[in-house]
């Protein structure tokens, strides 16, 4: 045998015996293999095989909480409810008050409306219940009834229709238009018949009659006498007969203011006025219109 033949050999015997370590090798690896998911397949049995009771026991566990808690709130509750005590009752004696009727004054009732200027305060009560009353209206400018002021403020008038004893506007009247009433003292005004002309308003011998602000017609006395039972002062006085002297009441309100200056301040004229009591000029005067 030559030395190539030998070498062959001895290189062919290697190989084999590297291939048998190989194998030997893969057999060592795979029983490791093996062995490891055997292993792993029984931990992993046994994970699962264990949470199970132990989920199962915390279950149980929450459960029985959760009922324990449950039944402690509805025992308070209860208990709560039970001890709560009865409601008293409580009787309250309530007197009731005593009210006693007081009856309402009866009204007055006037054919005569007789001022007083000496009590009137100005505070025209009087035209705002007559304008209420017959138009509507708390407007002075619809009233039959009128506060007239004299220097500047000192002197007020009351001037209302009395009716005098003269009649004068029903005579001067030429539709016939204005007529008497003798049950209640009015002086009526026919507003079909009436031609405003004005006559019975100049005639008025207390400068009582005044036009309409809207119609133009006379405004008459109408005798309700709401203005006597509101004056807080009764510087308007109700007559229930018509006497034989109150045609002395049928004065114009100048006239009237004249002798209260007189009988208040002891002067007959402005310019006594001014000398005495040094407030009052004849150019005030013309200010006020007297």
């Amino acid at each position: 045998m030559s030395s190539q033949d030998n070498e062959v050999s001895s290189s062919n015997g290697s190989r084999k015996a590297e291939e048998n370590v190989n194998v030997a090798r893969r057999e060592a690896l795979k029983l490791i293999a093996t062995g490891v998911a055997g292993l792993a397949v029984g931990a992993a049995i046994g994970y699962l095989a264990k949470p199970a009771a132990v989920v199962e026991k915390l279950i149980t566990t929450t459960t029985t909480k959760t009922v324990t808690t449950t039944s402690t709130t509805t025992a308070t509750t209860t208990t709560t409810v039970t001890t709560t005590a009865p409601p008293k009752t409580v009787t309250a004696v309530i007197e009731k008050p005593v009210v006693k009727e007081v009856p309402a004054p009866a009204m007055k009732v006037a054919k005569v409306i007789a001022p007083k200027p000496e009590l009137c305060a100005g505070c025209r009560l009087c035209e705002l219940i007559c304008a209420l009353t017959w138009e509507g209206k708390l407007d002075p400018r619809y009233s039959r009834i009128s506060v007239k002021e004299f220097y500047g403020g000192l002197i007020v008038v009351p001037t209302v229709c009395i009716p005098c004893a003269d009649k004068v506007c029903i005579e001067v009247c030429p539709v016939k238009a204005l007529s008497y009433d003798p049950k209640t003292g009015a002086i009526k005004v026919d507003e079909s018949k009436c031609i405003r002309c004005g006559r019975c308003i100049r005639s008025c011998p207390m400068g009582f009659l005044k036009p309409h602000p809207d119609k133009g017609t006379p405004m008459t006395c109408l005798k309700c006498s709401m203005c006597v039972n509101i004056c807080p002062t009764g510087a308007l006085e109700a007559w229930s007969k018509i006497l034989t002297f109150e045609q002395a009441l049928a004065k114009r309100p100048e006239e009237v203011a004249k002798d209260l200056l007189k009988k208040y301040y002891g002067v007959e004229s402005i310019e006594e006025l001014e000398k005495k009591y040094h407030f009052w000029t004849p150019e005030r005067a013309k200010e006020f219109g007297v």
